[in-house]
């Protein structure tokens, strides 16, 4: 009788092996994307909000908001 070993490579390892160590992963990610989508949000309100009172602020009134998010550097 042939006996095959235990291949430990994560390719053949079965998907219940590895949702377990997947999960946690996808679930952190999917928080601070959308923590950093709020927080645009808010931003952007808060701004504009400001602006609308006159006090100064990170955006001008002629800036749009698409524009502050592609030059914001992380």
């Amino acid at each position: 009788m042939i006996s095959i070993p235990y291949n430990t490579d994560d390719k053949s390892r079965h998907l219940s092996e590895r949702i377990p160590l997947f999960l946690p992963s996808f679930i952190f990610g999917l928080f601070n994307f959308l923590r950093m989508v709020c927080c645009f949000d808010c931003l952007y309100f808060l701004c504009f909000f400001e602006i609308r009172h006159g006090d100064d602020c990170l955006l001008s009134s002629d800036d749009s908001f698409d524009e502050y998010i592609t030059s914001y550097s992380f």
